[in-house]
């Protein structure tokens, strides 16, 4: 099955999942801040992006 494209998730806050991901060695970009909000994105070991996005 090829990757999704992207999927997008809110939370509440991005700092704790940015170190969580940290912690496992998961690469990441971000915590972001662009005009429509703070963001932070990676991809799972299958190639599928994601999006957390600071509800």
């Amino acid at each position: 099955m090829a990757p999704i494209g992207g999927l997008v998730v809110g939370a509440p806050d991005l700092d704790a999942p940015a170190a969580r991901l940290g912690e496992h060695g998961v690469a990441f970009d971000g915590p972001s801040e662009p005009a429509w909000g703070r963001q932070l994105l990676f991809h799972d070991p299958d190639g599928n992006g994601f999006v957390v996005s600071q509800a």
